[in-house]
């Protein structure tokens, strides 16, 4: 089963703060359609005015992933802002027990990032983070996984759950396919470009809901960006 979720399906939280669009429930956002994907129980596209600040918060359970498309965050809370990313980034924050989380930012432009929390099996006892690259121009054409809980994902940033989070920069009329273990569930978001998911089309902002499906097999239209998430099912 493949379930187009269009951008303009999503809900949308718009004010002086923040301007975020929300592919699951999330804030005032809540189809019951739309409460997590397996463990996958928020994926926001997030833009935040230069000095912004999405206030910490008690979070408890999840990992807490951002991919930076432009600008630059930091961690709001414990960690201070030696704890950012930058264009290209993707940042991995793992809360331990009773920590707060938000994000700030110090550029003088918006930041433009998506934001994802991961249902989590078991947290560290320590609050840590991490960084690492999105897919470069050296990784193009090919499936990458940034993050994942297994350790045959080599140089994947930890996750503590069943999630893998996949990444692909594609040329335009290339293709890129993902595999997905047995059972799995799967969500797909274009970060940039037109992409072709057999008869459908994906634009920008675009969401693509997967449930029994082995996998999946992207055309690119354009140049594209796309991330993949594999998580456990329902």
């Amino acid at each position: 089963m493949i379930e187009l979720r269009p951008l303009d399906s999503h809900g949308r939280t718009r004010n002086e703060r923040i301007d975020a669009v929300h592919h699951l429930a999330f804030s005032a956002f809540q189809d019951l359609r739309r409460i997590d994907w397996g463990d996958l129980v928020t994926l926001n596209h997030n833009l935040l005015p230069p000095r912004g600040e999405i206030r910490a918060q008690p979070i408890d359970g999840v990992d807490s992933l951002a991919i930076v498309r432009n600008g630059v965050i930091a961690h709001s809370g414990i960690f201070g802002p030696k704890c950012r990313a930058v264009t290209g980034e993707v940042m991995l924050v793992s809360p331990g027990r009773g920590m707060e989380h938000g994000y700030f930012n110090p550029g003088i432009r918006a930041a433009d990032y998506f934001e994802l929390r991961i249902r989590a099996d078991a947290l560290p006892d320590r609050p840590m983070h991490r960084t690492a690259l999105f897919p470069t121009r050296s990784q193009v054409d090919e499936a990458v996984v940034i993050a994942s809980p297994w350790p045959e994902d080599r140089g994947a940033l930890r996750l503590h759950g069943s999630t893998r989070v996949h990444a692909a920069r594609i040329r335009r009329r290339s293709e890129v396919s993902f595999r997905f273990d047995p059972g799995a569930m799967a969500y797909a978001v274009v970060l940039a470009g037109r992409l072709r998911v057999g008869d459908l089309t994906l634009g920008p902002g675009d969401g693509c809901a997967m449930r029994h499906e082995r996998a999946l097999t992207l055309r690119a239209l354009d140049a594209a960006h796309i991330l993949v998430v594999e998580t456990v099912s329902l």
